[in-house]
């Protein structure tokens, strides 16, 4: 009886730890994913060059006249093909009590950087726009690896932008304004990585074996 009950006893411990083992392995399996992607961050970040002939591509067709009526000034002309684009001169505000548009439709570079919670868009010669995740005054942001949205309205509009990683890698910025008593106005800007960024993502990525 006494050696039946000491070797008993004698398994067990060897029983726990071989269990442990698929345990540790499965944790391990688990978090590996998590690890890379917090150390990757996210594909958002970096300086974005717009691409005039992409973004002209991309713009929605308008059959009314008075397209860019209700916008606010801002930094813009039109193109030979119609559509409007910033321009490297700076014009005057627009008059108190007109709505502005968004920085981001004004610039022809940007850079953006992710801070945690908080996502930092600096638009060349144009201004700084700071992201704050869930709802902050009245501005509602999220965003993951590879998009960010944020909602907004006032007592004049509504407010939708969308920066998001397209299938190329370049990055397609989206604003929809719906003015209160207008229809809705969609604006879309092609952005391409800058030469320096996208050099360095090309050297972090693994490279194909020879043929």
């Amino acid at each position: 009886m006494v050696s039946k009950r000491f070797s008993f006893d004698s398994s067990t411990p060897k029983q726990a730890r071989a269990m442990r083992i698929p345990l540790l392995i499965l944790f391990l399996l688990l978090s590996a994913p998590i690890a890379l992607a917090r150390d990757k961050g996210s594909l958002l970040e970096g300086t974005w060059v717009m691409n005039q002939e992409l973004t002209e591509e991309v713009q929605p067709e308008f059959k009314n006249s008075g397209l860019f009526d209700n916008l606010g000034g801002g930094r813009m002309h039109v193109s030979v093909m119609g559509m409007p684009v910033p321009t490297s001169e700076a014009q005057p505000r627009p008059t108190i009590g007109t709505p502005r548009d968004p920085d981001v439709l004004a610039c022809l570079e940007m850079i953006l950087h992710d801070r945690g919670g908080k996502f930092l868009a600096t638009y060349q010669n144009v201004g700084d726009e700071e992201f704050v995740k869930g709802n902050f005054r009245g501005r509602e942001s999220r965003w993951n690896n590879r998009s960010l949205t944020q909602f907004y309205k006032t007592t004049e509009r509504k407010v939708t932008k969308t920066y998001e990683i397209r299938g190329d890698g370049r990055l397609l910025v989206t604003v929809e304004i719906k003015p209160k008593k207008d229809k809705k106005r969609v604006f879309k800007r092609v952005f391409d990585r800058a030469t320096a960024d996208a050099a360095k993502e090309a050297e972090s990525k693994p490279s194909s074996p020879e043929t």
